[in-house]
């Protein structure tokens, strides 16, 4: 929150990174479908190497914050870092995401699963 009358600063998200030692960075974080609101006004700051659990109920924008944070969603409005990537694009080469349901590709193993993302993004 900004003190009454503080003029507004723009930062680079490392200088904020830096300055707070948050890892993940999320300002004024919104997202909509079509007529629900999904995420409203999300602020936070998390520390690196530190534990987060996201809880509740089924529909209150969990997924949707960790699809925008991993760079799989844009949201609505607002702003979201991780590190020191700025765009979604960069938030991919940093990110994974394990979905809700099981989408493994019944003819690879495991270990080929697991390994998917990094081999078809060419690591």
């Amino acid at each position: 929150m900004r003190a009454e009358g503080a003029m507004p600063t723009t930062v680079t998200p490392q200088e904020a990174n830096e300055a707070t030692g948050a890892a993940i960075r999320a300002s004024g974080l919104g997202h909509s479908y079509a007529e629900l609101r999904a995420l409203e006004d999300i602020d936070l700051a998390l520390q690196a190497g530190g534990v987060l659990a996201l809880v509740g109920p089924s529909g209150c924008g969990k997924s949707t914050l960790l699809e925008i944070l991993a760079g799989l969603r844009e949201p609505s409005e607002g702003t979201a870092a991780v590190g020191v990537a700025r765009s979604a694009a960069d938030r991919l080469e940093r990110c994974a995401l394990m979905a809700q349901r099981d989408l493994l590709l019944p003819w690879l193993s495991a270990i080929d699963n697991a390994s998917l993302a990094p081999r078809l993004a060419g690591r």
